[in-house]
């Protein structure tokens, strides 16, 4: 991913982060969390991210990239243009 941008959307409360921190998998609490909308498909994974922008742990970040939207839950800001992130993917039809 070289051309993208990240959008700042919210913090999510200690709550919201331990559903996803805990749960693994895409469910409907995380879904209305992230605000992604029911009967699009998307994975959860766990990536290390050049954010380029400081971020905190529990932000949640959103970039388009290639017409899809991707979703970044920040776990671990590692410096201030990267992050350990739980990683929400839209999957192919």
């Amino acid at each position: 991913m070289q051309d993208y941008e990240m959008e700042r959307v919210k913090i999510l409360s200690e709550q919201e982060y331990k559903r996803i921190h805990k749960d693994g998998r895409m469910t409907k609490n995380i879904r209305e969390s992230i605000g992604i909308p029911e009967g699009v498909r998307y994975g959860i994974g766990d990536t290390f991210v050049h954010t380029k922008i400081p971020t905190v742990a529990r932000e949640l970040l959103s970039c388009f990239y290639n017409g899809r939207k991707f979703y970044y839950v920040v776990a671990n800001p590692v410096d201030e243009v990267s992050a350990f992130c739980y990683s929400f993917y839209p999957i192919a039809k």
